[in-house]
């Protein structure tokens, strides 16, 4: 009950409103991306996003993010990811004054554009030189972001930021992500499972 007492006066009452913290960043960075179909990670070329934060309640913030990644898919020229979503972040109240740590979870997707290998067709005079040509496929997938971050307080208004994030993916359709056995169909990437990410950034908080 006595946390119910401080959370109502804080979020509905007049004095808290001046309370009300929001939170404006972008960040960048790399990590490895597993696919059913490759036996090893692909390596992510480059990524970044931008995100922003309310507080509703103390220690706590919702917000939303968009981004884009583009990751490397072997024996293909790789795939472009254009996500967005929502999340939310919850902050420990210890700790020194000028760094906070916090940890976030949310829900997302992304729209995903990859060039797939596809047999090269035949010519007159036989086969082609190149056996596989490259084709363009698009696809939809839903991911679960889970993570931890830490940032650092530069001045009153700015602060330096990292985090380490995962991306559960639980979902994915479309032609880039749909197996196809008849001869020439082009050759099946395979379902994204998870993503890790390690990225640094900084935020505008007031």
């Amino acid at each position: 009950m006595w946390l119910l007492g401080a959370v109502v006066p804080w979020t509905l009452g007049t004095p808290a409103l001046a309370q009300v913290r929001w939170d404006l960043g972008a960040s960048s960075g790399g990590g490895i991306r597993v696919r059913s179909e490759t036996p090893t990670p692909d390596a992510v070329v480059a990524g970044g996003d931008v995100h922003g934060h309310v507080a509703l309640m103390p220690l706590v913030r919702i917000g939303a993010y968009v981004g884009f990644e583009d990751s490397p898919s072997r024996g293909s020229a790789g795939r472009e990811y254009y996500a967005f979503g929502l999340r939310a972040k919850a902050s420990p109240p210890w700790g020194p004054r000028l760094l906070k740590t916090w940890v976030f979870s949310g829900i997302g997707a992304a729209y995903v554009v990859g060039q797939i290998d596809a047999p090269a067709p035949t010519t007159l005079l036989g086969d082609s030189p190149d056996s596989y040509r490259s084709t363009r496929a698009t696809g939809a997938l839903l991911e679960v972001p889970i993570g931890v971050g830490a940032g650092y307080r530069i001045d009153s208004d700015w602060t330096v930021e990292s985090s380490l994030s995962a991306r559960l993916a639980i979902a994915s359709w479309g032609p880039l992500y749909r197996a196809n056995e008849q001869p020439g169909a082009p050759a099946f990437g395979g379902h994204e499972l998870l993503a890790v990410w390690l990225t640094i950034g900084i935020s505008y908080v007031r």
